[in-house]
């Protein structure tokens, strides 16, 4: 793997809310740290300067924001209440199935 791979990577595994081994903030360090690389690596890659404009401005990350990621957690519960009220339990389902049958004896 590349370093501007590993860049990519660690970028986006930060901008995803998915850190390793950083504390998850959005930060040319914790890229470093994510990527394992040090940060004159960094500053020698050429997906350098489009990370940098990324983080200058308040906002322009690509990270959701913690309230929109609520909302989807609410919604996601909501839908999974529905489905799981809407379906059958799987021992009614299958009780036909795995009732036992007779056997005859055969002496």
């Amino acid at each position: 793997m590349t370093i501007d791979e590993k860049i990519q990577a660690a970028y986006d595994a930060l901008t995803a809310g998915r850190p390793g081994s950083s504390d998850g903030q959005l930060t040319i360090s914790n890229i470093c740290l994510e990527a394992g690389i040090s940060r004159a690596s960094f500053y020698r890659s050429t997906l350098a300067a489009t990370i940098r404009r990324d983080l200058a401005g308040p906002g322009t990350a690509r990270r959701p924001d913690a309230e929109q990621l609520r909302a989807k957690v609410r919604e996601l519960t909501a839908a999974d209440k529905q489905h799981a009220a809407s379906t059958q339990p799987r021992s009614a389902t299958c009780a036909p199935l795995c009732a036992p049958t007779p056997t005859t004896s055969r002496s």
